[in-house]
């Protein structure tokens, strides 16, 4: 790490180097709860959407529903009128997924291919905007993105030897956009303006408020992917 162990920050004091350069001004307008987002969720919903560059009649799929991969959705969703698709494996992500007005395919019990056919006209999907951050989830991004559609990876990607196509991507023309350790510092700002001027409520995602003495089984939860959890706000 950069700066050494710093103890983490789910705790009542955060030690921040160089604060008065990491540290941002939170407006009056804009709530607390909506401000933790500003850290690295929205600020790398944002960064994912723009390098996409949606445009109005696209179709659009984002893989992994998790909290920022709703959250991009979300902003996929106000960019374009054509078909958003949300990929994902846990049922309740799915679910909340379709209540923001997705498409969603469950990538284990779903006919995938059918599901892009149908949204897409047989061409594959324009844009992906991939937040599962794992090599399946790649590939699926590889295999569903039309020819000469964009791959917009949003997620942290560790492995380091996995297996890709160099010959479906070069030959089905993708440029792939990768965007890992996302510029959160840049984005934050144009993320704090989507927040103050309504443009989204990053706090629709939370499903959970939980004290300090709560956290630990409520963090035992979210790991274990329990039905309705996504994203849990811990106050002290």
């Amino acid at each position: 790490m950069a700066f050494g162990d710093l103890g983490g920050n789910q705790a009542e004091y955060v030690r921040v180097p160089l604060a008065d350069h990491h540290l941002e001004h939170v407006p009056s307008e804009i709530s607390d709860e909506a401000a933790v987002f500003l850290s690295c969720n929205l600020p790398a919903a944002v960064i994912a959407v723009d390098a996409a560059e949606i445009e109005a009649t696209d179709t659009v799929a984002v893989i992994g529903s998790g909290p920022t991969g709703l959250l991009a959705l979300e902003l996929a969703r106000q960019r374009t009128r054509g078909e958003v698709l949300a990929f994902d494996r846990v049922a309740g992500r799915l679910a909340r997924a379709g209540e923001l007005g997705a498409h969603p395919v469950n990538v284990v019990t779903d006919d995938v291919d059918a599901a892009v056919a149908a949204a897409s006209g047989g061409r594959g999907v324009d844009k992906v905007i991939e937040f599962g951050g794992r090599g399946d989830a790649f590939n699926l991004a590889v295999s569903i993105a039309r020819p000469g559609g964009v791959i917009s990876g949003g997620d942290v990607y560790l492995e380091q030897a996995h297996p890709v196509s160099l010959f479906d991507m070069y030959f089905k023309n993708l440029q792939i956009r990768l965007n890992g350790f996302a510029n959160a510092k840049t984005a934050q700002w144009k993320a704090r303006q989507l927040v103050a001027q309504g443009v989204i409520d990053p706090t629709t995602v939370l499903s959970h408020r939980v004290t300090l003495a709560e956290f630990p089984k409520a963090a035992a939860s979210y790991a274990a992917r329990e039905d309705g959890f996504f994203k849990m706000l811990v106050r002290p």
